[in-house]
């Protein structure tokens, strides 16, 4: 070894104990110097949260009015931007002026169009929804477009803000990004949805709210839209005008890149060995998890548990909901990985036990339809083990999206990771929704065990019947009870239900989980013992063609 390869080993040697003893002085620090950034991150979440609370409650808005299901498809169009926004991903992430900021350029912009389109909902709501008084129908396709314009500047906000968290936050920090997303978009969420249900509602308001009783709510539609659509405005203005943002890229010593290599290293990232394993985990994580998270709550309307008490059971938790993801932070800081596979097994047992509580509800009904005090409190502690364990798994994966991301490409790297899970979630409960009705045995004379007519019969006579629906969007008709009614009166050939489907995938998806948790063991291993390097992509430099 020459003097000069000596001497730079020596100088690599000094180096990396210099940024070992800055790292863990940068851990000593804990949250110091980053209270003020964890705050607009939940800022910014929150006011992601509440077009997409709005957006849910337009369908029930919807039913009120006595809109048909084939209409309800067509307003459902709206929000397919959160599910396509991974195609302009790279382009949020690579066009920006450095002048005003990498996420700024996108943010500023796009959250003024948010709060311009909720300010133009306002105005225009009794024209939009339909107006009562004068006899006017809503304007589905108006609406439609209108909210798909809205989602879309809502997804284009996620990407800029999930890339600006990657930088936003300190290294040491940063699985509190994950923490920040989930707490400040369930908010929003919140108050978009539920918050504004329960303030509409005339019987709600009168029961706790007032003092004197009137036949309005606290608020309307139009007047909550324009108070949103301001503060949607206000608060940009405020990001725009006082918080000034790094350039990760001078940071990390990267040249710019343009669309098309954004693109292309796009592509690049997906074929990573890590990332691809990575994503085999995210597409068949829920598999065994599905008919617990998507029919359970089906089945317990089925059964007889109206829909509104539902909701009601769930406002409890959601102090634990808001607690915990600051919680379960701390648990996944280190490993999320190796917390993940820790807590699945506990996931997989708590899904399986939740249909004891459907079985419950099948036998405690009394008959008025009624339920004793001892089957609530069994079930909102249902509840809440279920959140607790969804959240401990699901926080494990998003602190890990957020620790592998490559802050240079962070937003379209955290879009792709985001929807890898999103497509997790969403397949296995198709699928588990379709077999329900599949693997269901009843005695019918007519088609012997299995019978397929009752739910395409009940779905034409309902669709053909005009229900009666209150003015309030909180108070909705029991469909379980119409359908029961219909079933009763109008198929006395079906008898006894032999095998309920549920159940079945129940047992099935257990079996699914223990092998899949023997097979991916090694996987889940493998992708928390690798290094940084091998999530990221090289790019060339324009001035050398040099690879950085």
């Amino acid at each position: 070894m020459t003097k000069k390869q000596s001497f730079d080993v020596i100088c690599e040697h000094e180096k990396n104990q210099i940024n070992s003893k800055e790292e863990m002085l940068e851990k000593n620090k804990g949250l110091k110097g980053d209270y003020l950034n964890l705050f607009l991150l939940l800022i910014l979440y929150f006011m992601q949260g509440i077009p997409i609370g709005i957006g849910e409650v337009i369908p029930l808005i919807l039913v009120n009015k006595g809109v048909t299901y084939d209409k309800q498809a067509l307003f459902s169009l709206a929000a397919w931007p959160f599910s396509l926004k991974l195609l302009w991903a790279p382009i949020v992430d690579s066009i920006y002026a450095k002048r005003f900021g990498r996420r700024k350029t996108w943010f500023v912009p796009v959250q003024y169009g948010i709060g311009f389109f909720l300010v133009l909902l306002g105005l225009t709501s009794k024209q939009l929804l339909g107006d009562a008084d004068a006899k006017s129908s809503p304007k589905m396709v108006l609406l439609t477009i209108i909210f798909f314009l809205l989602i879309f500047l809502t997804a284009t906000q996620d990407i800029a803000v999930d890339g600006w968290a990657l930088t936003l936050l300190s290294k040491h920090n940063i699985h509190y990004a994950a923490s920040c997303n989930s707490v400040g978009q369930t908010v929003g969420v919140l108050f978009g949805n539920t918050v504004f249900l329960a303030l509409e509602s005339v019987d709600f308001a009168n029961k706790w709210l007032r003092k004197t009783k009137s036949d309005t709510g606290i608020v309307t539609f139009e007047g909550y839209s324009l108070f949103w659509g301001m503060v949607c405005l206000i608060v940009t203005t405020c990001v725009w005008i006082f918080k000034r943002e790094r350039d990760e890229i001078t940071e990390c010593g990267e040249s710019k890149i343009n669309v098309i290599e954004t693109y292309k290293m796009l592509w690049r990232i997906l074929c990573l060995p890590s990332v691809r394993w990575f994503a085999v985990v995210l597409l068949t994580c829920k598999i065994a998890t599905a008919t617990s998270d998507s029919v359970t709550s089906l089945k317990l309307v089925e059964y007889g548990l109206k829909r509104d008490n539902i909701g009601i059971l769930r406002l409890p938790l959601i102090p634990i909901q808001l607690i915990l993801p600051w919680l379960v932070a701390r648990f996944t800081r280190e490993n999320p990985m190796k917390s993940f596979y820790f807590m699945y097994p506990f996931r997989l047992l708590i899904a399986f036990t939740y249909a004891f509580v459907v079985w419950w509800t099948s036998v405690a009904k009394s008959t008025d339809g009624s339920f004793n005090v001892e089957y609530y409190i069994v079930l909102v502690f249902a509840f809440a083990i279920v959140m607790v364990s969804g959240y401990c798994t699901d926080m494990a994966l998003w602190a890990f999206n957020a620790q592998v991301s490559d802050p240079l490409i962070g937003g379209t790297y955290m879009t792709l990771l985001m929807t890898l899970t999103n497509l997790g979630n969403r397949w296995p409960s198709t699928v588990a929704l379709y077999f329900v009705k599949v693997l269901t045995f009843r005695w019918c004379p007519n088609d012997g065990f299995f019978c397929s007519k009752i739910a395409e019969t009940t779905i034409n006579k309902l669709n053909q019947t005009n229900l009666s629906i209150n003015s309030s969007a909180l108070n909705q008709s029991n469909t379980s009870e119409t359908i029961d009614q219909y079933l009763n009166s109008t198929i006395p050939f079906v008898k006894d239900q032999l095998v309920d489907g549920y159940y079945v995938e129940i047992v099935i998806s257990l079996f699914i989980g223990i092998i899949w948790i023997l097979l991916i063991h090694s996987t889940i291993k493998w992708l928390q013992s690798q290094p940084s390097t091998s999530w990221r992509c090289k790019v060339k430099n324009k001035s050398d063609g040099t690879k950085l």
